[in-house]
Order: structure tokens, then C-alpha cells, then sequence
């Protein structure tokens, strides 16, 4: 493991100094004991099918405290076919609230010439303003984007005035990772520890993805350890077996939860979000088998 300098561990605790500033500006309801949220793309088909109002009020009665968006179209001004006021309202109905949600951002969305950004980028940051969010995460590298370690630095270059453009609008901005960042590498160094390097922990956070950081080799309860507190939110997703790219319900694949759970504080997660892209009998009944069973868990730890 990578041993820190006295230099590197001050620079460390200067930058995550900062950060906390941000990160403890958060929404009074994730201050209550562990809540649960879903990302919505886990019931994607059922979403395009036109039944979000019953999936919302379905997560709801199971437990599911609040929801991680998806599918804003800056074009229409819509998410998932609803403009920011009808999501918020249908969220509001039912008890929900939606402090995150995705959007990818690339080198595209910023005019090196103008030095700014897209309209399509600022029109995603005003909608989540607007629905109250406190998080836009960016969940994915366009292969553009990832060619060569010098892209990968340029990227960072944009997520960095990403973030410091969301903060304007206190929206604290971040990254999802996949297997990719991990697996790939750059003169011997992991593009996921290149993106660690070159992003400011103030600007953009992560949102890690524990299924997709296991089955890309990395333990996570390390990279805790080797990346305090760079870690708010998480997306509890299980891996089916070892080396196969399949999701499972969380708590029935190989995934081990229980230890993440019990260290998840040293890689400064706050938000618990359950994913799933695989299914076993139907999306509600998979995502709700999941709800219990990482309920089981938080339970278990507080005893």
C-alpha cells in the first residue's frame, strides 16, 4: 500500500479541511440514522414504461427514504419526461426527496475559447437547483475522454470547474466511477489514482460504486484508508460471483458489505444509495429484497 509522507498527509488534511466545509452543508433528513435511497435506474424499464409515479410510491412503501435521479433532458427541460417543478411535486406526494442525481459531463461541455461552460451543462445544474438537490455527479468517462492519461488530466481540468461552478449554486458536484477506471492504466498507474491526484476534494467528490470497485481488483475498505473522507456518497450494488460482470441483490453476491459498512465513515460516506442493472424476478421485488437486506445490516452494526 502506498505510504504517505508527512508532506502528502499535511496537503492531505489541508484539502479535506476544505472539503468538510462543503460536505457538512447537507439536508437535515440524511442527519437521521442511515437512511436508504435508490437510484431510479435500477427501475429503469419500469420508469419507460410510464409507471414512475407507481415506482416512486412502490420505493416509497418499502422504506426507501429518498431517490438518486437520472435522464435530465436539457433539451426538453425535463426529467425522465417531467419538468423539475412536476418531479419535485410527484417526490413531495409521496414523502421522497432527491438530493442526487446524474449527468454526464465531458470535455465537451467546457469552450476552452470562452472559457465556459455548455448551455446544456448550466441548464442541468439550474433544473437540479431547482428540485432542491444538494449533489450533480457525473457517472461516467466518455472513451474520448480516457484515450491517454493527458486526456484523462484534461478531464479532471473540466470536473474541477465543474465543481466550482456547481458550488455557486451550493450544489457540491462529483464522480461515479466503473470497473474501467481501475482497469485501465497509464504508464503503470490506475486512471482511478490519476483522477485522485488531479481532482481537488473541495470541487468534486465521488460517489463510489463498491460493485464495480470490486470487480476492477481494488479492496474498498483500502481505498477508505488510502483516500479518506474523499467518499460522500455510495452506491451499494452487489456483484453476482467473482469476475463476471453481473450485478446481484444486494447482500446475495460476494460484495462484502458488512466490513464496508463498518468502515464506511473513514472514506466519509453519507449516503447510502442501493443500484441494480441485473434483476432475478422483477425490478420492485429485486430493489425491495435489497432494502432488507442492507436494512438487516445497518441494524446488525448498531447492536
Amino acid at each position: 500500500m502506498t505510504q504517505f509522507t508527512r508532506r502528502s498527509f499535511l496537503k492531505t488534511s489541508a484539502t479535506l479541511a476544505a472539503a468538510t466545509a462543503v460536505f457538512n452543508d447537507i439536508p437535515d433528513f440524511l442527519k437521521t440514522e442511515r437512511p436508504i435511497g435508490i437510484q431510479l435506474y435500477s427501475l429503469r424499464d419500469d420508469i419507460k414504461d410510464g409507471y414512475l409515479e407507481d415506482v416512486l410510491k412502490g420505493i416509497a412503501k418499502i422504506g426507501y427514504q429518498f431517490v438518486e435521479g437520472y435522464g435530465y433532458d436539457p433539451k426538453k427541460g425535463k426529467i425522465l419526461d417531467k419538468s423539475p417543478s412536476e418531479f419535485k411535486k410527484l417526490l413531495k406526494e409521496n414523502e421522497l426527496k432527491m438530493p442526487s442525481s446524474h449527468f454526464v459531463v465531458t470535455t465537451a461541455h467546457y469552450d476552452t475559447a470562452k472559457k465556459d461552460f455548455t448551455d446544456d451543462f448550466k441548464k442541468v445544474v439550474e433544473a437540479s437547483a431547482a428540485m432542491s438537490q444538494r449533489f450533480l455527479i457525473s457517472p461516467y468517462t466518455v472513451d474520448s475522454d480516457r484515450k491517454t492519461g493527458d486526456d484523462v488530466k484534461k478531464l479532471c481540468e473540466v470536473l474541477n470547474k465543474a465543481g466550482e461552478y456547481c458550488k455557486a449554486q451550493n450544489i457540491q458536484f462529483g464522480y461515479h466511477n466503473h470497473e474501467f477506471e481501475f482497469k485501465t492504466e497509464f504508464g503503470g498507474v490506475p486512471m482511478f489514482d490519476i483522477m485522485m491526484e488531479n481532482l481537488v476534494a473541495e470541487n468534486v467528490t465521488w460517489e463510489l460504486d463498491l460493485c464495480w470497485a470490486v470487480y476492477g481488483g481494488r479492496n474498498t475498505v483500502e481505498l477508505f484508508q488510502k483516500y479518506p473522507s474523499r467518499f460522500t456518497l455510495a452506491h451499494f450494488k452487489d456483484l453476482a460471483e467473482e469476475g463476471k460482470r453481473e450485478t446481484a441483490i444486494v447482500g446475495e453476491g460476494v460484495v462484502d458489505f458488512e466490513e464496508i459498512l463498518k468502515n464506511m465513515r473513514k472514506g466519509g460516506i453519507r449516503q447510502i444509495i442501493v443500484e441494480l442493472e441485473d434483476y432475478k424476478k422483477s425490478p420492485m421485488d429485486d430493489v425491495k429484497v435489497s432494502y432488507k437486506n442492507l436494512r438487516k445490516m445497518l441494524d446488525k452494526l448498531e447492536k
